[in-house]
């Protein structure tokens, strides 16, 4: 078939159960990174105004 340029999400080579795995493991990591963004905001504006 060819180049796939996102292979953990290749539902032909993985199936569909470890494509979900997959995409839940990245919604994740993205809420995790989101959330650490705005807990090292907060620490920084509550430092700069005291």
């Amino acid at each position: 078939m060819g180049y796939y340029p996102y292979p953990f999400i290749d539902v032909t080579a993985l199936g569909y159960q470890q494509v979900i795995i997959n995409a839940l493991g990245l919604l994740s990591a993205f809420v995790a990174l989101g959330f650490a963004v705005l807990g090292v905001d907060r620490i920084m504006t509550s430092r700069s105004t005291q």
